[in-house]
């Protein structure tokens, strides 16, 4: 964990705040460097796993489009534009894949808890109602990146004001990627929480046995 907030957080933030000057790196080089650390980091990432995950893949895409705004010095409106549009694209997706075959959550949850002995134990009175607990438990986890899509948006229009290409623009993109961690991770990490607890009770109360005994076993 500390060594993903450093390489995708704390470093950049670094180099577009003291090391984007004209005395080191310029503005230009610098966010070329501060991006090249996430941007590495989530292609090892992806090799090493060997699988798409469409998170990272977006993360990525956003890292891309990050110095594409700061590269081609467009209006920095497109910038909270872009931090929004991303969480909000994977909130409308998980949104959508619940009307078809392959629902996001309920893919994740049964990579964790054991369907099969999971349904077994749930009489059939409960069974309307777990699907519906894990129906709520989905447009939570849903909520969560779009209060993240709104943060996102707000904290770009707040702190990021200057014109793409120069120092003032870089150290004002570190400042809100060092603050987009408590800002907007912690209250969309709060809710995402909350949606597991509900839905790990709603489980223990409808099977009367402990989460260890449905637990996938590695």
């Amino acid at each position: 964990m500390w060594l993903s907030l450093g390489i995708n957080i704390f470093i950049p933030a670094l180099v577009l705040m003291r090391f984007s000057t004209d005395q080191y790196l310029g503005p230009v080089r610098g966010l070329i460097v501060a991006l090249l650390f996430p941007l590495l980091y989530g292609s090892f990432n992806l090799i090493k796993n060997k699988k798409v995950d469409f998170v990272a893949i977006i993360g990525l895409v956003g890292v891309l489009l990050t110095g594409g705004i700061g590269l081609l010095k467009l209006d920095p409106k497109w910038l909270a534009v872009k931090e929004a549009a991303i969480p909000f694209t994977i909130a409308i997706t998980i949104l959508i894949s619940e009307k078809t075959k392959y629902p996001i959550v309920s893919n994740l949850v049964n990579k964790v808890i054991d369907k099969e002995k999971a349904e077994s134990l749930i009489p059939p009175k409960f069974k309307k109602e777990y699907t519906r607990r894990l129906k709520f438990t989905t447009y939570l986890v849903a909520s969560s990146f779009l209060l993240s899509a709104s943060l996102n948006y707000l904290l770009a229009k707040l702190l990021v004001k200057s014109q793409p290409g120069t120092e003032t623009f870089n150290a004002e993109l570190g400042r809100m990627t060092v603050l987009s961690y408590p800002v907007i991770v912690i209250p969309s990490l709060i809710i995402l929480v909350i949606a597991v607890i509900y839905l790990m009770s709603g489980i223990e109360k409808y099977t009367k046995v402990d989460l260890e005994e449905i637990i996938r076993k590695k």
